[in-house]
């Protein structure tokens, strides 16, 4: 079936768009990787599927499932692709690349979205500069341990992108950030 059909048929009873509550994920030449949330879009515990090109790199596949897992938080202020998580989605969704596949090293080409502009901050998100944030996660795994990435996607239940990461951190952005822009 077409890609268009299938997601149609994603709004039937099934919540997840396949014949079961499992994860579907669609290998298609689309050019472009995605993953896609069910209505309502990125809001509040939404399951989703992946669409996925056989052609790119299997990093790709890391990235879009941490989107499918951020789309299963509920998160506090609004939807998980507001502009509040916006930045933690993609931020957390390259580190998950590294985290998946740490030989491979395809999601260092985002990292100069995010030093070209040093002065920028955390939470921006532009199209680039958010992917490119993801020195921070793999900054804070590295030093505090890859769970700490789970704290934050907890937290933000209860809390904005940036005070779910304060929150999650040992000693907080006042103690990190200055020994990060060091690093």
């Amino acid at each position: 079936r077409s890609l268009r059909r299938r997601r149609a048929a994603r709004c039937g009873a099934c919540p997840c768009g396949g014949d079961d509550s499992r994860l579907d994920i669609y290998l298609i030449a689309v050019g472009k990787s995605f993953e896609q949330s069910l209505s309502p879009p990125g809001c509040k515990a939404t399951p989703g599927y992946i669409v996925l090109d056989p052609s790119r790199s299997k990093d790709i596949l890391a990235h879009e499932f941490m989107h499918a897992i951020q789309d299963r938080f509920a998160t506090a202020n609004s939807c998980v692709y507001a502009s509040d998580y916006a930045w933690l989605c993609e931020a957390t969704a390259e580190w998950a690349q590294h985290y998946v596949y740490p030989t491979s090293n395809q999601e260092h080409y985002t990292s100069e979205w995010f030093l070209q502009n040093p002065g920028m901050m955390l939470d921006t998100k532009n199209n680039s500069h958010e992917y490119g944030a993801y020195l921070f996660p793999f900054y804070i795994a590295g030093t505090q341990g890859a769970p700490v990435i789970r704290t934050m996607w907890d937290n933000t239940t209860t809390n904005s992108g940036l005070d779910a990461v304060d929150k999650a951190i040992q000693g907080g952005f006042s103690e990190v950030w200055p020994r990060f822009i060091a690093y």
